[in-house]
């Protein structure tokens, strides 16, 4: 009875381990395109947390557990596209010892609440590369994507509304803050707004169904 036990188990382990290995293998891995094409394909790049994931039913029609989903973020700041105030930080773009340090501008959500909120239309990554595993009250660097009119995006998996952004799959950029390439993606997106010298704004306007657009609005000049 000892022996059968003991049998009995190793199967039961030797399943579980199967069953991980084929749920593993089926999983999606990627290398993120690089940070240049990053930077010129989205349109709004910012930091935020997300105050709610939710279902968007009508969408689904999937088999995977890849459920499509509204992701509400609460913006702390935006690094390209955006709207609210102008604000100047030091840039952390690598520079010579004897360089002067440089400053460069980032927008915030201005006083009156505008720019304070950003609308995802995306799905949960688990088994295919076209969402991203976003969770309430996390906070991550996006890579916004704006979906064109009538074009079917190969980096989303739902057909959303043209103008509605999703985060161009799980290899689009975006990445919880804790990441540990989070210091030197960073170093580049600064490097790059120095770069580039002016700072594009962008409106957040909702239509009837609460999708947010991105309208572009004006530039601002950096200092």
């Amino acid at each position: 009875m000892r022996y059968s036990a003991r049998f009995l188990m190793a199967c039961l382990v030797t399943g579980v381990i199967f069953f991980i290995s084929i749920s593993d293998a089926y999983a999606c891995r990627c290398v993120p395109p690089s940070f240049k094409y990053r930077w010129s394909k989205s349109k709004t790049i910012l930091v935020g947390t997300v105050s709610e994931v939710k279902p968007l039913y009508k969408y689904a029609w999937s088999q995977y557990d890849d459920k499509p989903v509204q992701v509400t973020v609460k913006v702390k700041e935006y690094w390209k596209g955006g709207e609210g105030d102008s604000v100047d930080v030091e840039s952390l773009a690598e520079r010579e010892d004897d360089e002067e340090p440089k400053m460069i501008s980032k927008t915030i959500p201005d006083e009156d609440g505008e720019g304070e909120e950003f609308l995802l239309h995306t799905s949960l990554q688990n088994l295919t590369c076209m969402g991203y595993p976003f969770k309430e009250g996390g906070e991550y660097l996006i890579f916004a994507y704006e979906r064109k009119l009538d074009e079917s995006e190969p980096w989303s998996l739902y057909n959303y509304p043209s103008e509605t952004f999703g985060v161009g799959g799980l290899c689009g950029g975006t990445k919880d803050i804790r990441d540990r390439s989070m210091k030197s993606e960073m170093k580049r997106i600064h490097t790059q707004v120095e770069a580039d010298g002016t700072l594009q704004i962008f409106s957040s306007s909702e239509d009837d169904e609460g999708n947010g657009k991105g309208d572009k609005k004006k530039k601002k000049k950096k200092k």
